[in-house]
């Protein structure tokens, strides 16, 4: 039965009571393509899930550990199963091309083209990131959270996060969805650096400072947003 995680504490409080076995050497990352989130309907669809990978493909149960959803995170592939089923490394089809995998995707698989599958955890984040932007969609909001999270408790370097993409002719997670930019949000949420534009701060006369304001060291605003940035790091 599927578990909704949704909310950052119950992310990290599951992760910190599971046996990755084994799949705690790095991460891959994938979407859906379809279901969008626009045909998304929660725990039903979850469950539409399951019964396409175990009723029409006849797998032994979904591929991946995690599907990153509108709603938050849903559990999926038990970590007991020894193997994931999510990335089997194929570039060019039948025969492993290992000049066309990206390092150190190459490295860390080292001629296992099961690698992917057996060391790393996967997680599906609903959506069509060939379209969709992936810098605004709730469905990768939970993906960054799932992520940051996996990487910090497990203690992964984020070297070793990956894409679908690298392994395969396709373009999961997305067209739109630049890894530099993925890492880079993981590393922003695991380091605790703080958006300034998402802060709302008030002044002592009791107002709003628009963003704008903020950037402008006029004796009032300044400070207060050093307080801020200094408090969000200490929590």
């Amino acid at each position: 039965e599927p578990i909704l995680l949704d909310t950052r504490a119950k992310i990290r409080s599951y992760l910190q009571n599971i046996d990755p076995n084994g799949h705690n050497k790095g991460t891959t990352l994938h979407h859906t393509w379809s279901p969008t989130a626009a045909q998304w309907h929660g725990r039903a669809s979850m469950l539409n899930e399951y019964s396409y990978f175990v009723n029409t493909k006849g797998w032994s149960h979904l591929a991946c550990q995690f599907w990153s959803a509108p709603e938050g995170v849903w559990t999926a592939r038990p970590f007991s199963y020894q193997n994931g089923a999510h990335a089997y490394v194929q570039v060019g089809r039948s025969n492993a091309n290992w000049s066309q995998v990206p390092e150190p995707c190459r490295s860390f698989c080292n001629g296992n083209r099961q690698a992917l599958n057996y060391f790393t955890m996967g997680c599906e984040t609903v959506g069509n990131f060939d379209v969709d932007d992936p810098k605004t969609h709730p469905s990768m909001k939970w993906s960054i959270e799932l992520f940051a999270a996996y990487h910090q408790i497990f203690n992964i370097p984020l070297e070793r996060q990956f894409f679908h993409r690298f392994v395969e002719d396709k373009t999961c997670p997305g067209t739109k969805v630049s890894h530099d930019w993925f890492v880079g949000e993981l590393s922003k949420l695991i380091n605790g650096v703080v958006d300034i534009n998402a802060v709302r701060i008030f002044g002592i006369d009791g107002n709003e400072i628009p963003a704008k304001a903020r950037l402008e060291d006029d004796g009032r605003t300044h400070g207060i947003v050093a307080e801020v940035i200094k408090g969000c790091k200490d929590q």
